[in-house]
């Protein structure tokens, strides 16, 4: 197929749709949302606990994550031993805020808990 100036086709719908690509350094540290509580650490080691659970950050359930571009998967190790995943996409993140979606469009919003700023 020939293109030339005169055509009116737009490439664009041709386009990949573009992915913001976001640095894992920038989700380490503890985020909460309302009682409940996720913390990533280097290496990729995690934790979530609820405080409305009576559950403390010492006795946390805890998880391994990894991220790619903006997709972050969660690895929990079942006591029973199974293995839970979950994946999300990662729609924002910065020093204050982690935003971030599930398979079924729900968006969860995290703020970075005060100590870590």
């Amino acid at each position: 197929m020939k293109l030339d100036s005169a055509e009116t086709t737009n490439l664009k719908i041709f386009a990949r749709k573009q992915r913001t690509i976001y640095s894992p350094t920038l989700m380490t540290g503890i985020w909460h949302q309302g009682t409940e509580y996720e913390e990533f650490m280097d290496g990729g080691k995690g934790r979530y606990w609820d405080t409305k659970e009576d559950v403390s950050r010492e006795d946390a359930q805890s998880f391994r994550w990894t991220m790619d571009s903006n997709l972050l998967v969660l690895e929990f190790h079942l006591e029973l031993g199974g293995v839970l995943f979950r994946q999300y996409v990662v729609t924002f993140v910065d020093d204050e805020t982690l935003v971030y979606r599930d398979a079924f469009e729900r968006s969860y919003m995290w703020d970075r808990d005060e100590e870590e700023r």
